[in-house]
């Protein structure tokens, strides 16, 4: 039996594409951390200190570009995502990496005992103003510990997910409905409206979710 081997390439080739893997990420970070050349999180300018009026403790941010990266408008942050920063603007954790997507919701919670952070990781309808998508779950070592989708298929909606009693979380869905909007001045195409589900409370334990109720328009 005869193998055909590929042949390697040059040392040279090899050389050069590991140049420009290095030189395609460095151009997506500003070079503001020299341990951490590939960041590039946002930059906050605080204009106006309220230090004597808030609480001390950590900032928790998730900017995002308010326009679709097709837009030639100007974008927002270079990595946009979940960050961490102090009541002084330093920055204390980049979620650059651990968490995708259209990212909102990122907050810190309890959940069995342990101190948990969760963020909403989404994809954003731009043009009708809604995204959908599941929220991720982080220990103490930022390690993915669970995803939370909702029951019965449900498409999760970015405004609301909150960890209520350290073992279930309260989440809002949201469903297209036909709807007879004439009187509105709608035209023929746009005959429907989104209704916003509170699917309730969504069982954490076990690997799947347990609806413990459900409220809508019906």
């Amino acid at each position: 039996m005869l193998f055909t081997l590929a042949a390697q390439p040059p040392r040279a080739t090899l050389m050069r594409l590991l140049i420009l893997a290095i030189l395609f990420s460095a151009s997506l970070a500003d070079w503001q951390y020299k341990s951490r050349p590939d960041l590039a999180p946002p930059t906050l300018n605080i204009t106006v200190s309220s230090a004597s009026e808030i609480s001390p403790g950590y900032l928790f941010v998730a900017p995002y570009s308010g326009v679709s990266w097709d837009s030639p408008l100007t974008h927002g942050p270079l990595q946009p995502g979940p960050y961490i920063f102090t009541s002084t603007g330093e920055l204390v954790w980049s979620g650059f990496g651990y968490v995708s997507g259209f990212i909102t919701n990122f907050q810190v919670a309890k959940w069995n005992g342990e101190d948990v952070l969760f963020a909403f990781e989404s994809s954003r309808n731009f043009r009708h103003g809604h995204g959908h998508g599941h929220a991720k779950i982080l220990n103490r070592n930022y390690e993915t510990i669970r995803e939370v989708r909702g029951g019965n298929s449900a498409l999760l909606d970015v405004h609301e997910f909150h960890i209520v009693d350290e073992k279930t979380a309260l989440v809002q869905s949201y469903k297209p409905i036909p709807y007879d909007l004439k009187n509105y001045g709608a035209r023929p195409k746009s005959q429907w409206i989104v209704e916003a589900i509170f699917q309730g409370i969504v069982k954490l334990s076990g690997l799947k979710a347990k609806i413990l109720m459900r409220i809508s328009r019906g």
